[in-house]
């Protein structure tokens, strides 16, 4: 593409100065790719002194992500994909969380007082149901938060009491309840994430900072702030807390750490560097409706009309995932659909993929092909899904 600027006189003379630039857009930038200026004059220019020439330079704003008006805005492919029902001849209570190792799915969802249960994808059976609600050492006090690793072991954080357990899927499959560790927190932690065998990284009403990590014992050994400047303006923990919630993820290979704020809408990436986290890319959207009724009114509980934008997380050796409803919480249950987002392991948004069916949690195959999620059916029941990506 061509601009071309005319003056067709400098003072009184008859001068057409010419600026031609030849640009493309690439990624919503304009970029020049070629410039140069052009002078015709029907008098000999040696008779011209002195003699100017005034050269106006216009400057190109590109789009910048902090000028995107929604999420979706920064993905570059976006893909519809639909939900196709499995286990439809099992009972499913109120599900919230689903992970998956091995061909196995696991699903916090209490039936028949059990708090967890073992499907097969291969065959579509249910392997065995686990864990009663209680105090024992076999118990577990919901709601739980579940992780899956490679090398088939299952962690399970009940949120009441920061407090970690590690399982293997195969004792588990036979009913041996024995952890391969057991670790109680000495902060109240509502998110936990594993960094490596010895250090964990976990979000929640923390003396200081909104992110801490900690030892194999379970005590803190580094902590630090990465709430938003209107967050932090927040005096009291509890209520910072509230506000600055967020989604968090890791990706061992590329050493990167996700956050995803659940009432502000920010994605946040950092490089973890011997503890230290240090911001990659950032995403951030228009404002929410409650960083704007905070910095106008000061801190305000959240309500129904403030938004939801992310109700989960996930990550395998190759992409970051989040569950996106960007809708208002009185209207979150019962919306029609869903976007899965996919970021590489760097932060890169890849693509997003809108769903057919309201889902409340997720996981993905390592071989990143496809999808299994806690969804509603048409007579607003829960059902677990597949979905090829």
């Amino acid at each position: 593409m061509r601009l071309i600027t005319v003056a067709h006189f400098v003072g009184h003379i008859p001068i057409i100065t010419v600026l031609e630039l030849i640009f493309t857009i690439h990624n919503n930038n304009i970029l020049i790719v070629a410039m140069r200026i052009i002078t015709i004059n029907d008098i000999n220019m040696k008779n011209l002194t002195p003699f100017y020439i005034t050269i106006c330079l216009f400057t190109f704003f590109s789009c910048n992500n902090q000028d995107k008006k929604d999420i979706i805005d920064f993905f570059p492919l976006i893909q519809e994909v639909e939900s196709k029902e499995i286990f439809s001849d099992s009972f499913f209570g109120a599900p919230y969380q689903i992970d998956l190792v091995n061909n196995n799915l696991i699903i916090c969802d209490v039936i028949d007082e059990k708090l967890i249960s073992i499907y097969n994808t291969d065959n579509d059976s249910l392997v065995i149901q686990l864990f009663r609600e209680g105090n024992g050492p076999k118990d577990l006090i919901p709601p739980l938060i579940i992780k899956t690793y490679a090398n088939n072991n299952i962690s399970i954080f009940q949120r009441q009491t920061s407090s970690f357990k590690e399982y293997n899927l195969s004792d588990l499959s036979r009913g041996e309840i024995n952890p391969l560790n057991d670790i109680k927190f000495d902060q109240n932690i509502d998110n936990i994430i594993k960094i490596n065998s010895n250090i964990y990284a976990g979000t929640g009403l923390l003396e200081q900072g909104s992110i801490a990590f900690f030892n194999q014992e379970g005590t803190i050994i580094h902590s630090t702030n990465i709430y938003p400047k209107f967050v932090n303006s927040i005096e009291d923990i509890s209520n910072r807390f509230i506000i600055g919630q967020q989604q968090i993820d890791y990706n061992p290979i590329s050493n990167t750490l996700l956050t995803a704020s659940i009432f502000t809408g920010d994605i946040v990436f950092f490089e973890n560097n011997n503890l230290t986290l240090n911001k990659t890319k950032q995403y951030k959207p228009k404002p929410s409706p409650i960083e704007y009724k905070i910095k106008s009114q000061g801190y305000t509980k959240p309500s129904n009309e403030d938004y939801i934008y992310f109700e989960s997380s996930y990550s395998t050796n190759d992409y970051f995932y989040l569950l996106y409803s960007g809708n208002p919480m009185n209207k979150n249950a019962t919306t029609e659909n869903n976007y899965i987002l996919q970021f590489d392991t760097y932060g890169n948004p890849t693509k997003a993929y809108k769903t057919n069916s309201k889902i409340f949690d997720f996981c993905i195959s390592t071989d990143n092909t496809c999808a299994y999620t806690i969804s509603l059916s048409d007579d607003l029941s829960y059902i677990i899904t597949k979905i090829i990506l």
